[in-house]
């Protein structure tokens, strides 16, 4: 029979191949691209979170606290058999490496 301790360094090894490997394949295989869709009114709803100030977040629109208030008729008269989920995250700047001044 062969101790754990003498498979430690087999273990570790295997564990980063795999962590590597799938790395790569997520990035190669870009099968999670179509699992979020544009809004129909992308540039009105980013114009509305700027003129708000809205800081980056994620946000549950509309926001409700438990099951019990998703229920009551000003909710549920809301929500039109769904709830939207809103991820907004600041403006990317422009990261793309430039020369540097002199």
């Amino acid at each position: 029979m062969v101790s754990i301790v003498s498979l430690w360094l087999p273990i570790l090894l295997s564990a980063v191949v795999v962590f590597i490997i799938s790395s790569v394949l997520h990035t190669v295989f870009t099968h999670h691209n179509s699992d979020f869709k544009r809004h129909p009114a992308e540039d009105q709803v980013m114009d509305d979170l700027r003129k708000y100030k809205t800081p980056p977040g994620d946000y549950m629109i509309p926001y409700t606290t438990d099951a019990k208030e998703r229920k009551s008729e000003s909710i549920s008269g809301c929500l039109l058999g769904y709830m939207q989920a809103v991820n907004y995250t600041a403006e990317v700047r422009d990261l793309r490496l430039k020369p540097a001044p002199r």
